[in-house]
């Protein structure tokens, strides 16, 4: 269910997403002083669930946010780099992923589709 938390492995957090409202699935990983998130989703559930894990995982030296690419499902919650308490923050965006960056209608398209879910706007 959206926004479930799924203990992968020791430090390896799953926040699961919904698909079908295109809110992919993100990933929290934290090896010694290093925690990674990979995707930071959209809206309120999956925010609420990064920021509990981000709690769980507890304060680091260096946290980086990891975006598989540029689309607003999963993007929308990049300011959660913000709450991490750490000491230094990255945040990488791949080079692959800068060529998904679709022009103004994909845009409109999506933040219209996920308006069904949230206020992607918020």
């Amino acid at each position: 269910m959206l926004g479930d938390i799924v203990p992968l492995a020791n430090n390896l957090w799953l926040v699961i997403g919904d698909l079908s409202v295109d809110v992919p699935n993100v990933l929290v990983y934290r090896a010694g002083e290093r925690l990674y998130l990979m995707d930071s989703g959209a809206g309120s559930a999956l925010r609420t669930s990064i920021t509990q894990v981000l709690r769980e995982a507890g304060p680091v030296q260096s946290f980086t946010l990891l975006n598989s690419h540029g689309h607003p499902d999963h993007i929308g919650n990049n300011d959660l780099i913000h709450v991490a308490d750490a000491r230094e923050t990255h945040h990488y965006l791949s080079e692959a992923g800068l060529a998904l960056l679709d022009p103004s209608s994909y845009f409109a398209t999506q933040f219209s589709q996920l308006s069904t879910s949230y206020d992607p706007v918020t």
